[in-house]
């Protein structure tokens, strides 16, 4: 597979003699089943034996290079390494980070086994209680636990001392850091958890109120723009009374060009012109 990114001969040896030249084919495989391109594929081969030569010249076996991979990082500003594959442009930390990851995928390095966070008790309740009653999805439940653990770290697990202008203040914090969609995210999750803490009385129902709702506003019955043919239709006609049951009220020509994209001293100009054409009625009905 490497002979599928490097098509000269003379870096296609270099490459397979380098520190790290063994995993170089399978790398590229790697890469190649990742859906890298020609170009970003080169580049991070390229800085996969950068950081085998740099870890030869260091004595640093190929088991550590995870270990030692944030020193490689930090040398990139001031390399001056003597092979051909020297350099420090940031596609050298992203391509070594990537070999380092596949050395991890084939099992030549460990993934380093991060301790799981504790949950707070409240926060597996609302999940069991969620499951129970509600049947949400699990990917569901993977996006309202982080929101919930933050709400829960900022207002205190102390339930009782929950307030309106504290939930509110909550969530207007961090909708305003977000898109609509994960604003809307945010709402729903403070507002299922507040109903779970209702239903077992560590809250009062009416705290369910305090969560607002984001605005989005649809102007679907309306239409977009007017077409050609309409307006041409329109020009001909002119303004005619609707009746009601008080008053006639006319119908302005103004408002159909507003809503055509016309500017304002265009509005003014064909009304106008249809009032000049022999009915200013609608001049008077103000």
């Amino acid at each position: 597979m490497l002979d599928f990114y490097i098509e000269s001969d003379f870096r296609l040896g270099r490459l397979l003699q380098c520190p790290v030249g063994e995993h170089m084919n399978g790398f590229a495989g790697w890469l190649h089943s990742a859906g890298y391109q020609r170009r970003p594929a080169q580049l991070a081969l390229r800085a996969a034996a950068h950081l085998g030569h740099w870890a030869l010249a260091r004595a640093i076996p190929t088991g550590r290079l995870d270990e030692q991979l944030d020193a490689f990082v930090r040398h990139l500003p001031a390399c001056a390494c003597p092979h051909d594959f020297q350099g420090r442009a940031d596609y050298h930390a992203a391509g070594a980070r990537r070999f380092v990851e596949y050395l991890q995928t084939i099992g030549v390095l460990l993934r380093a086994c991060a301790e799981p966070e504790p949950v707070p008790t409240l926060v597996t309740g609302f999940c069991d209680w969620m499951r129970e009653h509600r049947g949400v999805a699990e990917s569901t439940l993977a996006n309202y636990v982080p929101l919930v653990a933050d709400f829960l770290a900022t207002l205190g697990e102390d339930t009782s001392t929950y307030e309106a202008g504290a939930v509110r203040a909550f969530i207007f914090a961090r909708a305003n850091q977000h898109g609509r969609r994960r604003a809307k995210s945010i709402v729903n999750a403070v507002r299922m958890f507040l109903r779970f803490l209702a239903a077992y009385g560590h809250c009062s129902a009416e705290l369910i109120a305090a969560v607002p709702r984001i605005a989005h506003w649809k102007l679907s019955a309306l239409p977009r723009y007017i077409s050609a043919l309409f307006r041409f239709l329109w020009v001909g006609h002119q303004p005619r009374a609707i009746p009601t049951a008080k008053k006639p009220v006319v119908v302005a020509p103004q408002a159909f060009w507003a809503r055509s994209g016309a500017s304002a001293a265009q509005c003014g100009q064909r009304g106008d012109e249809w009032g000049q054409a022999g009915d200013n009625s609608w001049h008077r009905s103000r």
